[in-house]
């Protein structure tokens, strides 16, 4: 008995041992300086990137007319968020410049953009709304090159929307709009009644890139490779919807090279693109036509990416969680400028089986990781020759690809982003704005693996009666209130990571909270309990049953100790109206990391993430790593 209780103690102490030490890691894996976005060679350029000079899309003021019908607008309400002055109103608006709508006369105009007055979306906005003051970590941290939102510092009872529309020094936040209401009268204005969407401009195009201009205009002072840099115009041939190939007509685009960051490395090049593997099938240009015409590219995407073919198919769960936990992140040249399509099924089925499972308009869970920049301009490391990574959720719907006609993928993250000297927006960021924009995006930089999950106990919706459940929807209200206290900083302008508040903590914490919102809906909804109980063969039943499950699966891993961090309860608390009077908490203790020590590091959150829907669902995943910067090998997280 003695030496049963010695082992018992060895035990217990070796557990708590390895969760101080899991801290210590996650403390040097979060707390990582960040690279500025400065150029090098005493060049008379501002500090940051973002305040450079440049004539892209993000600055143009007025509305372009498309440069020919081989562009598309990125969606049906598009245009550019611009922050009104401080004013006695508290009332949570922003205007909107209007570049794209389905009323052609309203395009051009700049209206008056709010919330719809419903009981919902209410409740939202004054969960989230802060008065701002930036505080000494939020001066501090804009010393070191993170972008803070400045222009909001002593501004009254910020909203969603202006924190959306001042997060940057400028307004340059391009958005699309859902669900849009127009209310005419003596003062038009818009309402909505969920976020805006980051895009990247209001145009878009499929076209072949055939390589750089001739021209002696547009020639960047830096770029990677030998000198002279190359024109940023390039030549680019249209994709023809009746010969379905890249035979339209061939144009003249200006793809920018962005400026080096500190360490000499570059986000993104127009160099060497043209060759690029990752443009097989093509690419999407996003941007705008600037007053010649010219279109001014700020975000490609990958063609190929989105396709529901893929390149590899695995079956089984051990096969799988392999690939996606250690095959994707192992260092090869050979990977440079690759992207890969990778489809899991539990049998082995036939590979066309897994475009033939998707169906227009079907939505799926996307669990985002990426990785570090290695190699001779690498980023700093934190410890153990690795890099935090990054961690995030989104939401992937199948659509009809109006160039093509044929099914994709589109992707649009639910981004828990804290501030940096990129300028990322925390919020609803479509993939072309987040992964392909030429100044802040990772496609050219990182390596990033996307895991596509359809599992329809989580991505459909539930009708029990007149009661409406949509536990999909549930997730992305729930991340998208946590993005918005990202903006704010509660309050503070400074969202920074520390071991107990970072991505992957915050976004597993949104995850908790959409559970309790969940099971309390359930508990105190006699009419579903009713629906249950007297059609508990229905296959919505069984399917409930199943989302039940997954939820207690969650929420154990979230809770590996079995305690819940009392922020995380309170803050469940104040979303369900619980708890309204004493606002979102957040502790910042040694006790508060061991409590949630799983959700700590980004890597290891995604590996349990993905092995829980392993037992239950069809996973799809992308592993982008287009780079064509030399020198650049992939860092794992």
């Amino acid at each position: 008995m003695l030496i049963l209780c010695k082992k018992q103690y060895f035990s217990r102490w070796l557990r708590f041992t390895l969760l101080l030490v899991m801290v210590g890691l996650g403390w040097g894996l979060l707390h990582q300086p960040p690279v500025s976005r400065s150029v090098p060679n005493n060049d008379p350029q501002p500090q940051n990137a973002w305040m450079a000079p440049r004539n892209t899309p993000s600055l143009f003021t007025s509305p372009s007319p498309s440069p020919s019908p081989y562009y598309r607008p990125v969606g049906e309400w598009v245009g550019r968020l611009i922050l009104p002055p401080p004013s006695p109103d508290l009332t949570d608006w922003v205007w909107f410049e209007i570049h794209h709508s389905p009323i052609p006369s309203l395009v051009g105009q700049r209206l008056r953009l709010q919330w719809q007055d419903q009981p919902q979306v209410q409740a939202y906005v004054q969960a989230v709304q802060r008065d701002i003051s930036l505080s000494n970590e939020a001066h501090q941290s804009l010393k070191r090159g993170n972008i803070h939102p400045v222009r909001l510092d002593g501004r009254q009872q910020v909203g969603p929307l202006q924190s959306l529309a001042g997060a940057r020094p400028t307004d340059d936040v391009w958005v699309s709009l859902k669900q849009v209401r127009v209310v005419t009268g003596l003062k038009p204005r818009l309402e909505i009644i969920e976020d805006p969407v980051q895009v990247a401009g209001s145009q878009y195009g499929l076209v072949k890139i055939l390589g750089s201009s001739v021209s002696r205009q547009f020639i960047p002072d830096h770029c990677p490779g030998s000198s002279p840099c190359p024109s940023e115009l390039m030549r680019v041939r249209h994709y023809n919807p009746a010969s379905q190939g890249f035979d339209g007509p061939e144009e003249i685009v200006r793809i920018p090279q962005d400026l080096p960051n500190s360490a000499g490395g570059f986000q993104s090049t127009p160099r060497q693109l043209a060759s690029s593997p990752a443009g097989s099938a093509g690419w999407y240009l996003y941007g705008e036509a600037n007053a010649q015409g010219l279109f001014e590219v700020s975000a490609i995407a990958p063609r190929a990416l989105f396709q529901l073919h893929p390149d590899q198919h695995l079956f089984g769960k051990k096969a799988g969680l392999h690939a996606f936990k250690r095959q994707m992140w192992q260092q090869s040249p050979r990977q440079k400028g690759q992207y890969q399509r990778v489809w899991v099924a539990p049998n082995q089925e036939k590979l066309s089986a897994a475009s033939e499972q998707w169906q227009r308009q079907d939505q799926a869970l996307v669990v985002h990781l990426f990785g570090g920049i290695g190699g001779n301009k690498a980023e700093p490391k934190a410890v153990v020759g690795t890099v935090t990574g990054h961690f995030a959720y989104g939401i992937a719907t199948v659509i009809t690809d109006p160039f093509t006609q044929e099914p994709q993928f589109d992707l649009e993250y639910q981004q828990v982003y804290s501030h940096n000297p990129e300028g990322i927006i925390a919020g609803p960021i479509h993939w072309a704005e987040y992964m392909g924009n030429l100044h802040r995006g990772w496609l050219g930089s990182r390596p990033v693996l996307d895991v596509v999950i359809q599992y329809d106990a989580l991505t459909q919706p539930y009708q029990f009666g007149a009661i409406d459940l949509n536990p999909l929807a549930e997730l992305k209200s729930q991340l998208q209130l946590m993005a918005a206290r990202y903006r704010s900083g509660d309050g503070t302008g400074s969202a920074l990571v520390t071991p107990a508040k970072s991505c992957v903590q915050d976004a597993s914490q949104a995850v908790y909270q959409t559970i309790k919102r969940l099971q309390q809906k359930i508990q105190t909804t006699p009419a579903i309990q009713t629906w249950l109980a007297t059609h508990p063969n229905h296959p919505q039943s069984q399917r409930f049953q199943q989302l039940i499950a997954l939820g207690n699966a969650l929420e154990r891993e979230l809770v590996p100790l079995g305690i819940v961090r009392s922020d995380w309860q309170q803050n469940a608390q104040v979303v369900a109206g619980i708890r309204g009077d004493k606002g979102f908490t957040h502790t910042d203790t040694v006790w508060t990391q061991l409590l949630s020590w799983r959700t700590l590091i980004p890597r290891v959150a995604h590996n349990q993430v993905i092995t829980i829907f392993y037992n239950r669902a069809h996973p799809y995943g992308f592993y982008a790593q287009t780079k064509w910067v030399a020198g650049i090998l992939i860092l794992p997280p």
